[in-house]
């Protein structure tokens, strides 16, 4: 049949409204994407994944690397981090979070260098179990690690060190005008955090299509995509 190559090979809801790709790979979408975006998006919905700038990738492999442990282990993974962890962050959106223990009452972020040798920061002793970084703390652009001490029954408990790239200020300002401008799609979102490395806001808007398409193939695959970036 001649529109056969038109028939819809897949439909989804976006928040934004129904997108559709069809059997000869054209996207239909509810939002005025550009072309390059509009390919990230079919990347996204067929492989789970997206092309990323090679700045993207170079900062997401130093952030998965294993880190080295600062000073002795003992009490080590006593406290669970939760985030920042192996992904990256807006300059000004770099909040702390991590899991209370039982018998702490107080808790110290410590952020050092890439190599996790260096303090940069610390903080004060705080009650939270969450922590916003000060503005213009840390350089955009930069790769650091941070960890998370507590005093229980007299004796130190850490976190293990994890690492985390704060965006430079062009991939800052990209994602900024694109959330600005798109704030109603969660797959342009979730395809424009997936471009940048930045997988706990990616996740996020997986969760808000999941609500959209329960038991959708393509946001399973993404959800697991994303979820093995976060666990490398």
């Amino acid at each position: 049949m001649a529109y056969a190559s038109t028939l819809p090979l897949m439909t989804l809801k976006d928040t934004a409204g129904m997108v559709v790709l069809t059997e000869d790979k054209q996207l239909e979408m509810p939002v005025p994407l550009a072309s390059d975006w509009r390919k990230r998006v079919l990347e996204l919905l067929l492989e789970g994944k997206v092309s990323q700038p090679e700045n993207v990738k170079v900062a997401m492999a130093k952030v998965s690397e294993k880190v080295a442990v600062r000073g002795g282990t003992e009490g080590l993974q006593a406290i669970q981090l939760i985030s920042p962890v192996k992904t990256s962050v807006l300059p000004d959106q770099i909040v702390f979070r991590w899991k209370g223990i039982a018998g702490a009452n107080q808790y110290r972020v410590l952020v050092a260098d890439e190599s996790g040798s260096k303090i940069l920061w610390e903080s004060q002793p705080i009650s939270k179990t969450h922590l916003s970084l000060p503005a213009h703390t840390l350089k955009p652009g930069g790769v650091y690690t941070w960890q998370v001490e507590a005093i229980v029954g007299g004796e130190k408990a850490v976190s293990l060190p994890a690492r985390f790239w704060v965006l430079d200020k062009q991939s800052a300002f990209v994602v900024r005008m694109m959330e600005r401008r798109f704030s109603h799609s969660a797959l342009t979102l979730a395809t424009l955090y997936a471009t940048y490395g930045l997988w706990d806001k990616a996740i996020a808007q997986v969760h808000r299509l999941q609500k959209q398409n329960p038991d959708h193939p393509a946001i399973k695959l993404l959800r697991e995509s994303i979820s093995k970036q976060l666990q490398k």
